[in-house]
Order: C-alpha cells, then structure tokens, then sequence
C-alpha cells in the first residue's frame, strides 16, 4: 500500500489547500518506508474549487501511484475526483508525520482525527496493521537522518 501525507513541515496540514508537499510512504511487509515528495502544485494560493489545481492534485498523486491520502480538511469536490481516480482518502486527520505513521501502522488513525469530526476508515485500511517488530523496523526507516526513532505509542 503506497500512502501519501499532505504535510506542512513535519505534521498533516490543517487543510490540503495549506499542505506545502506530499510525503509518500509504501508498507513493505508491514513497514512504511519513505518513497520521496512532490512539492504542492505551484499556485501563489491554490484553490482546489479550481478545476486545474484539483486536476494536478490528482495527477501528481496517481503519477505517485497513491492508493490512500491522509490529510487534514479537504473539500468533496477534491474528494470525489481522487476517488474517481482510485485514491482513497482519509481526511481530518492531524499530528505529527511519525504518529500518523505509527497510527496506520497499529490500525488506530481514528485517535488522530480532529476534534468535532467523523471518522471513516477507507476500506483500504480494514484489516491493515503491522505486527511490533514491523513497527519497530517502520520507525528506523522513517526516523529523519540524525535522530532516534521514537515509539509508536
């Protein structure tokens, strides 16, 4: 499963229009390995009510083969096309990049979904959980360069 975290600095953006990249990440046996970014389509303020910044969202997530977006707010609009394109979407979800990672990893993202809103899993992530030492290997793989890993909690 290949995911992809809209993120501004080290957390998911408040909203998808604020994400200042895509971090894409692909479970391997369990394990979430980083698989690169792609910055945010160049727009001084991209609206996604815009046909063209929605359509570039779209392209550069499916030329990422995407298979689940995990982000903050996001309009139906914008949902309804990544669907149509076979990208499941998981949003109002907020924290940090490492514990929305150990989240999906334990099968848990609902204790990261925003305050006041509903969650529905994707069922793409019915079923998914990696075993501890999957989520041990996971947090060496994703710890940036030069810092501990820290436990999923």
């Amino acid at each position: 499963m290949r995911v992809c975290l809209a993120t501004y600095r080290d957390r998911i953006a408040v909203l998808l229009e604020n994400a200042a990249e895509f971090r894409f990440f692909e479970a391997v046996r369990g394990v979430f390995e980083a698989r690169g970014f792609a910055p945010r389509p160049e727009a001084s303020d991209m609206d996604v009510q815009d046909g063209d910044a929605a359509e570039e969202v779209v392209r550069i997530l499916c030329a990422a083969r995407t298979d689940l977006l995990v982000c903050g707010g996001l309009c139906p609009s914008l949902a309804r096309l990544l669907s149509g394109a076979g990208v499941a979407v998981m949003p109002w979800v907020g924290g940090q990049v490492m514990d929305v990672l150990c989240a999906l990893s334990m099968g848990d993202l609902s204790r990261l979904v925003l305050p006041g809103c509903a969650y529905e899993p994707p069922s793409i992530l019915k079923g998914f959980t990696a075993s501890p030492p999957r989520r041990a290997a996971m947090q060496r793989s994703i710890a940036p360069p030069g810092q501990a890993p820290r436990a999923c909690a």
